[in-house]
């Protein structure tokens, strides 16, 4: 979460509640990253989908869903 806050996507704050909480908050800046993240990963799979045979794409797709749930 660090790396989060020093690149300035999140934001951290203290629960005046109870001292073992933080809160974090979404900074416009990390709004504007997952639009361009969308928007990147939204090109490529458009790029994909005109390189690749039919059907394929649905194959390379289902192939990342199983590698990220794996991963976790």
């Amino acid at each position: 979460m660090a790396a989060l806050e020093q690149l300035g996507y999140v934001e951290s704050g203290s629960d005046p509640a109870d001292a073992r909480r933080k809160h974090l908050r979404v900074t416009e800046r990390g709004y504007e990253m997952v639009a361009i993240g969308r928007q990147t990963f939204d090109a490529l799979r458009e790029r994909w989908a005109k390189e690749l045979e039919p059907g394929q794409l649905e194959l390379v797709e289902d192939a990342l869903r199983r590698l990220a749930a794996n991963r976790a």
